[in-house]
């Protein structure tokens, strides 16, 4: 008898417990309002019409996951359960050694998977050659910056059981020796982290440096060291006076929680160490900004150094700072596509940054900025210039209705090195801008004023060629 008491007992008790994220829902668990924006909305039966919902189910399951009560509570005790067994309870996060964590998004780079072909880093390199190109000729700065993945400065504290293959392939030092051939104002930021951080490694320790790392452990990103000795080098490629804060007095406060870290503990994130420079970067925001990760941030800096357009991603989250304090306007933007022919005009531009992180070349690849596509130097008849067929659309350009987006589709490969051109009828070819799609075809994109070229079906479809190989 008292063993049947016992089992009804511990039954009771474990139903309880399979009731309390329910019963949650009706008595109040405690919210997150971080994370609510981003739950799903409370499924009808009814539809708007009236009608059975006949996705109710599978919207209710999704609610329920999403509001459950004391969620990230459960998700991070969950998390430390598994993450004891060296299992990650979140796909995107990686669990390296020594509490390491890492972006699985950087996966493909680090094991030399998926990487992207010879056409499809040529359609980055000559789309940034443009551009630069479009920029000097309105007398303005340029330079393309790429950010090493925290895996490829810190591979050795990746999990043992993925095999990484270090590799002159990789898409990073693919690109590196792309824009070095179209002779793109280029920047590897892996050039000033990588061997910092070498440095440290021999020194057995911090060494010189603030932090013994330049990444955080808990994040996909890097310190705020890290970002100040990467802005210094970008400001003096750009020639722009700067302070630089390789010696600049700091303090450490451990206040910083990193991304992977919530993702992975949500109500257990544990905070570590971040450097803070004395005097901090003096400069001001305008208007509001909630954080520097905002699609959209202009800033007011005191050193009168003219005005930046910078395109970027959450890399440039730290770098802001270093960079915002050297001009007297900066436009920081995390739009696709970049608005080039607009900002620069809007802002009146003296320099132009483009920062992409390494495991984000795929997507840069494939799409490009808007820029007006300026007259070419080749002229039909020249030595190489061949006619083609291509899939064209054309179409007024949302980012900026000023001009007509000219869209092609090849059905067959382009080689590497190989321009796209394209004849308009006023008597000059015009370079369009390559594009990789993801289907693995080639493509282009030109933009040209729709005062001129008006995407209504009164100018006619330009003739396509290809020059090179």
């Amino acid at each position: 008898m008292r063993h049947k008491n016992t089992s009804i007992i511990y039954l009771i008790i474990c139903f309880a417990m399979l009731l309390i994220p329910s019963a949650g829902l009706f008595i109040g668990g405690r919210e997150d309002s971080a994370e609510n924006s981003r739950r799903a909305d409370k499924p009808s039966v009814l539809t708007e019409d009236k009608h059975l919902n006949m996705s109710y189910l599978p919207q209710a399951g999704t609610w329920f996951e999403e509001n459950f009560a004391w969620r990230q509570e459960l998700v991070s005790v969950n998390s430390k359960l598994m993450s004891h067994a060296g299992v990650s309870a979140d796909d995107g996060v990686i669990l390296g050694k020594d509490g390491w964590l890492y972006y699985r998004d950087s996966l493909d780079d680090y094991q030399g998977t998926n990487l992207l072909s010879d056409r499809a880093l040529y359609d980055i390199a000559r789309t940034a050659k443009m551009t630069q190109d479009y920029c000097s000729y309105l007398d303005i700065s340029y330079i393309f910056m790429v950010v090493p993945n925290k895996a490829s400065v810190y591979p050795e504290y990746m999990p043992y059981y993925l095999a990484h293959r270090e590799s002159e392939d990789s898409n990073r030092i693919r690109l590196r020796r792309m824009m070095e051939s179209e002779n793109v104002s280029y920047m590897d930021a892996g050039d000033v982290l990588e061997p910092e951080a070498e440095t440290r490694r021999t020194e057995d320790g911090k060494g010189r440096g603030a932090l013994p790392f330049l990444y955080h452990r808990t994040d996909s990103h890097w310190t705020n060291e890290g970002a100040a000795m990467c802005a210094d080098e970008l400001l003096s490629r750009v020639r722009v006076p700067h302070r630089s804060y390789k010696d600049a007095d700091y303090e450490i406060r451990k206040d910083f929680v990193g991304d992977l870290e919530r993702m992975l503990y949500p109500a257990l994130s544990r905070p570590e160490d971040q450097v803070y420079y004395n005097p901090e970067p003096s400069f001001e925001y305008v208007g509001e900004v909630e954080s520097n990760f905002d699609y959209y941030i202009n800033t007011v800096g005191t050193s009168g150094g003219g005005s930046l357009v910078m395109y970027r991603d959450s890399f440039a989250n730290a770098l802001l700072p270093f960079l915002a304090e050297n001009f007297d306007n900066g436009y920081f933007s995390r739009g696709i596509p970049e608005n080039v022919t607009f900002d620069t005009g809007m802002y009146n531009a003296d320099c132009v940054i483009m920062e992409h992180a390494e495991r984000n070349l795929p997507d840069t690849s494939r799409t490009v900025p808007v820029l007006q596509s300026l007259p070419s130097d080749v002229v039909i008849g020249d030595e190489g210039l061949r006619r083609t067929d291509a899939d064209i659309t054309m179409s007024e350009e949302e980012a900026n209705p000023y001009y007509t987006r000219i869209e092609g589709v090849f059905s067959g490969e382009i080689e590497p090195g190989v321009r796209i051109l394209a004849d308009t009828g006023d008597g000059a070819l015009y370079e369009a801008m390559p594009r990789h799609l993801e289907d693995n075809r080639e493509g282009f994109v030109m933009y040209l004023p729709a005062d001129s070229y008006p995407a209504d079906g009164s100018a006619p479809e330009p003739d396509v060629y290809l020059l090179g190989a």
